[in-house]
C-alpha cells in the first residue's frame, strides 16, 4: 500500500495487492476522522475473527470519500488537490485498488475495464466538474 501526499496532506491509497499480517488499519488509526475506512484483513487458515456486529452510531461528515477496486481491465487516474491541481496519475491493473480521502479525480480506461465503486452514503449528487 502506497499513500499518495498532497504537501503533508493524504489525499489518496493505493491498494496493491500488499496486505500486512493480522487485521491492520489504514485510514483513521484509531482516531476515526476519515468518512470511509481502510482495514486489511491477512490471516492463517483456521484463524477466527470474534463474532460481532456494530451497534447503531450516528455519524457525520462532509465529505464524500470513494474506493475503486478494478475487478479485470486497466485503468489510469489522475489526482487532484482539493484546489484542483493536479498531484499525480496512479495505473491500476485488475486486483488492485484507489480509495480516495480527498480532492479530485479523473478516469483514463486503457482497457476493456470493470471497476467496483464504494463510497459512504447516503449519496446525494455533487460533482463539480473542472
Amino acid at each position: 500500500m502506497k499513500t499518495v501526499f498532497d504537501g503533508k496532506k493524504a489525499i489518496a491509497i493505493i491498494i496493491n495487492g500488499e496486505y500486512p499480517e493480522g487485521s491492520v488499519p489504514h485510514t483513521g488509526l484509531g482516531k476515526g476522522e476519515e468518512a470511509l475506512g481502510l482495514l486489511t484483513l491477512n490471516h492463517k487458515k483456521g484463524s477466527t475473527l470474534k463474532r460481532h456486529q456494530h451497534k447503531p452510531t450516528k455519524r457525520t461528515t462532509s465529505i464524500l470519500q470513494e474506493c475503486f477496486i478494478v475487478i479485470s481491465g486497466k485503468i489510469k487516474i489522475k489526482l487532484y488537490s482539493d484546489k484542483q491541481i493536479f498531484i499525480r496519475s496512479v495505473t491500476l491493473t485488475s486486483g488492485e485498488a484507489l480509495l480516495t480521502l480527498s480532492g479530485g479525480h479523473e478516469f483514463k480506461i486503457l482497457e476493456d475495464t470493470k471497476i467496483l465503486e464504494l463510497k459512504n452514503g447516503p449519496y446525494k449528487e455533487d460533482k463539480l466538474f473542472f
